[in-house]
């Protein structure tokens, strides 16, 4: 990685901690740069202003998450599987990108309506990936539900594990997510 995509990086790092730390429109350019240890006027350099910066943190981090999670039920055939390796990246990725989910949830209101709205229809994409996989079991009778989507945001709350998830505790975050769609899959069998 070059010097300069090392800085970037560097800036949404410190730009997510700060923004979920202090909120959006409390954190400075200034600060930012003092988190990453440049001068204000480099981070010009690098993104035109602070919403660049958290329209980056939202879409490139809500992007890549889709992604990969499409990516981890590929070419699986058992629903079952495809909702386990679901759930078990889910908690994964919130383990690993702490802030960025709760960026993403909580300073929506400050993107600019297109990044709003982008951010909004990989969200959307997402829950119909989940409600896809509930419906294709309840199709095959593997389970029965009558409110998919109250399990859907179930689920999906379930997961959010960044509040809590401390990487030096006893159990990897691959391992809560075994054990969160243990559960999961369980409760919807007994749905049946």
């Amino acid at each position: 990685m070059s010097g300069e995509r090392r800085t970037e990086a560097r800036i949404l790092e410190v730009a997510s901690r700060l923004f979920y730390e202090r909120g959006y429109k409390a954190t400075t350019m200034r600060a930012l740069a003092k988190g990453v240890g440049i001068e204000a006027s480099s981070l010009y350099h690098h993104f035109s202003d602070k919403q660049a910066i958290l329209v980056r943190i939202c879409l490139d981090g809500m992007q890549g998450f889709y992604q990969e999670a499409l990516e981890r039920i590929e070419g699986v055939d058992d629903v079952r599987e495809r909702l386990r390796a679901l759930i078990v990246w889910q908690v994964v990725a919130e383990a690993r990108h702490p802030y960025a989910g709760r960026i993403a949830d909580e300073q929506m209101h400050a993107l600019n309506p297109k990044s709003r709205k982008q951010l909004i229809a990989l969200r959307e994409d997402f829950e119909a990936l989940i409600d896809d996989l509930l419906g294709e079991g309840q199709t095959q009778g593997i389970w029965h539900l009558s409110h998919p989507r109250v399990i859907r945001l179930g689920l999906i709350g379930m997961c959010k594990v960044e509040h809590w998830y401390d990487k030096k505790g006893a159990l990897t975050a691959e391992q809560i997510g075994e054990i969160y769609a243990t559960f999961i899959l369980q409760a919807l069998a007994y749905s049946r």
